[in-house]
């Protein structure tokens, strides 16, 4: 039999539960729906149809296409290359979330050091799955080489078989200037330079976007498979 395919865990799950700002907030579980392409409790980015958008610029502006990026998707690395470059700290980040519980109306999550500086960042992003513990296999070596077209979901590594929602990744995903505002936003102190720095700081390292193609759940600390279509 063939080697398994790339595995990680799912280090942390979230849900944009307003349209009103960029942030996401943690919900440890979440159903995902294939025919309504969207994370249940998430209201941005979802449908099987958008408007065309600065994303889609061959497109005219506001033409009906695709949604091909419902879900968005991080790696714990990326966040703490990009956390290293803005020069965040644990400290500051967690009163940022409670900042951020606060205002979204949720429970604060107990958490310090470099899991808080994840999870405040994760937020600021818009992130809704973040990878931990990423091992690449075959032509996969790095969670930054991913390929258009590569299935991902919890996954049964000894039966080779998802288990639960699955999502195509469609493409990577680019640094914009709603999540520096966040960032500017929530994180107690200033960020010198926050807005061109996490342009610069996410170059590469902003992570990939995808649709639903299976409904089901998943839940934080799955282990999750990346599989190219046809594979297993």
């Amino acid at each position: 039999m063939s080697t398994l395919p790339p595995l990680g865990h799912l280090d942390l799950l979230l849900v944009a539960p307003s349209t009103a700002e960029f942030c996401t907030v943690p919900v440890g579980a979440a159903e995902f729906d294939v025919v309504a392409n969207r994370i249940e409790g998430s209201v941005r980015n979802t449908g099987q149809v958008i408007g065309a958008d600065v994303r889609s610029p061959a497109y005219p502006r506001y033409t009906p296409v695709l949604n091909r990026q419902s879900v968005s998707l991080i790696s714990d690395t990326d966040l703490d290359h990009i956390a290293g470059e803005l020069g965040l700290e644990a400290e500051a980040c967690g009163k940022g979330l409670q900042s951020l519980a606060a205002a979204y109306e949720v429970a604060p999550r107990d958490v310090e050091g470099d899991a808080a500086v994840r999870l405040f960042l994760a937020q600021c992003l818009g992130v809704n799955v973040v990878v931990k513990g990423f091992q690449g296999a075959g032509e996969i070596e790095d969670f930054l080489v991913l390929p258009p077209g590569v299935d991902f979901g919890p996954y049964d590594a000894e039966q080779r078989k998802f288990t639960g929602a699955t999502v195509m990744v469609t493409r990577v995903n680019t640094p914009c200037a709603q999540p520096a505002a966040m960032i500017a936003k929530y994180y107690p102190e200033v960020v010198e330079g926050v807005a061109k720095g996490f342009i610069v700081a996410g170059r590469g390292r902003r992570g990939f976007v995808g649709m639903v193609v299976r409904s089901g759940g998943m839940v934080e600390g799955d282990l999750v498979g990346f599989v190219p279509f046809g594979g297993r």
